[in-house]
């Protein structure tokens, strides 16, 4: 029984001493002298009351993110994220479920990228996580991600080398509005150099013009010490259009140096399709002036019951196939094939990953899954 309820409900002389809940709270005013608005002129916060009811009347939402402008292609279509060379095993443990606690193991053999031996940390609770790993190489990578709310998260990463200028720390914070996007980003930023700022700092921003249309702009500014060059500052125009079940986003550096255009394309609900043209205008040699490059690649992905396979073909005569399939629920395999006709060679890939959790944390895991959408 709520507190009013007994109030009336009770006798008199024990009425006055439950207080009811208006009485417990204090009064708010509502006064214009006690807001904000009384620093700012009338006729601005009329304009801005206009600007904002007229964007919602158009019914505008939000364009997704700025660095995933092309990612429907490049990351989810096209193999280039998921090809890799020689043999390769990832086990990875699940400790706990609350915090999700994982530990990964990580081997290789015959690759020219990845380390012979890599060892993982990954922890998460409700919207925060933390991944470490180290390697055989020496090698130390830290990621940090914190959502303060819906809209808004921050994310840091860092990375320790032996190799000098492999070394990184970026720090980043986006912002997702009703009808934009926005983002910013510092690169190894520092004021070492002589208390003088160095660094390379991004910001990008991507409005939504239409429902299916948006535009975007990005500038990056790079400032090295004051012994290794100049600073510089570049931009980049981006604008997006999205139909039914087809994207079209085209990306131009400033002065036309480069242009990136992808095309996506969703068949059906297993099949999807890509092209992504790159376009740079210089590079060559100096003394012939600069020269145009240009590589267009097509790619489709197919979702199988328990297998995804990934194709693509460039216009430099390359052909890359991947295929990850589940052989169990834990386990599952990973073929990449690279076939560089130009140059007459082949790469192969082979790979397995086995996830594991003890019997009683595996049934609480299949719960949870059964019972709540993703973490993240």
């Amino acid at each position: 029984m709520s507190a009013g309820s007994y109030a009336a409900a009770a006798p008199a002389h024990v009425t006055s001493a439950v207080p009811t809940p208006e009485a417990t709270l204090p009064a708010l005013s509502l006064e214009p002298e006690a807001s904000w608005t009384r620093f700012v002129p009338s006729s601005v916060t009329s304009t801005v009351d206009s600007i904002a009811a007229w964007r919602a009347s158009l019914g505008l939402t939000n364009p997704g993110t700025f660095e995933n402008l092309t990612g429907k292609v490049q990351k989810e279509v096209l193999c280039g994220n998921y090809m890799f060379t020689g043999i390769k095993a990832d086990l990875s443990k699940a400790v706990a479920v609350s915090p999700v606690f994982h530990l990964t193991h990580g081997f290789a053999l015959g690759s020219q990228v990845a380390p012979p031996y890599s060892f993982g940390v990954f922890l998460a609770q409700g919207s925060s996580f933390l991944r470490g790993s180290m390697d055989s190489d020496g090698s130390l990578q830290a990621m940090a991600n914190s959502a303060w709310n819906s809209n808004s998260y921050t994310r840091a990463q860092a990375q320790i080398s032996s190799v000098p200028g492999q070394s990184l720390l970026q720090v980043e914070h986006d912002y997702q509005g009703s009808d934009f996007s926005a983002n910013l980003k510092a690169m190894n930023p520092s004021i070492l150099d002589n208390g003088r700022l160095t660094g390379i700092f991004v910001g990008n921003y991507l409005q939504s013009i239409t429902s299916r249309f948006a535009l975007g702009l990005e500038g990056v500014w790079q400032r090295p010490p004051a012994s290794a060059g100049p600073e510089s500052v570049n931009l980049a125009y981006v604008a997006k259009y999205a139909g039914d079940d087809w994207i079209a986003a085209a990306q131009l550096l400033g002065g036309g140096s480069a242009i990136n255009a992808t095309f996506y394309k969703k068949l059906s609900d297993k099949v999807e399709a890509g092209v992504d043209l790159q376009l740079v205008n210089g590079g060559g040699n100096p003394m012939m002036g600069p020269q145009k490059q240009a590589v267009t690649a097509v790619g489709a992905k197919y979702e199988f019951r328990a297998a995804t396979f990934r194709g693509q073909v460039n216009s430099e005569g390359k052909i890359q196939v991947y295929l990850d399939k589940r052989i169990t629920p834990a386990l599952g395999m990973q073929f990449a094939v690279d076939v560089d006709h130009a140059k007459n060679a082949v790469k192969l890939g082979f790979g397995m990953s086995l996830e594991t959790a003890d019997d009683d944390l595996q049934k609480e895991m299949e719960a949870q899954q059964a019972g709540a959408p993703g973490m993240f």
